[in-house]
C-alpha cells in the first residue's frame, strides 16, 4: 500500500467538538468544488476518519451514560 491509500489518522486526543468542527470544514471543502480527484479523495479519507473518531466517542459516552444510570438504578 502506498502512502496515498493509507487510511489518515485523528489525533485520539482530540475533544468531541473539534472532531465535529473539523469533519464540518471537510464537507464544506468537498462540498465547494473545485477540487482535483487527488484532493477529494484526500478530503473524502479525513471525513471518513473523523466521523469514526466522532462515533467511538459518541459510543463512549452513550456506555458511559449506561453506567451511570445501572449504578443509580441499584
Amino acid at each position: 500500500m502506498n502512502e496515498t491509500e493509507r487510511t489518515p489518522s485523528v489525533d485520539p486526543d482530540l475533544p468531541f467538538e473539534e472532531v465535529v468542527g473539523r469533519l464540518e470544514l471537510v464537507i464544506e471543502r468537498l462540498e465547494s468544488g473545485g477540487l482535483s480527484l487527488e484532493q477529494m479523495l484526500e478530503a473524502y479519507g479525513q471525513g471518513v476518519a473523523l466521523g469514526a473518531r466522532a462515533q467511538e466517542l459518541l459510543d463512549r459516552a452513550q456506555l458511559r451514560i449506561e453506567q451511570l444510570q445501572a449504578s443509580t438504578d441499584e
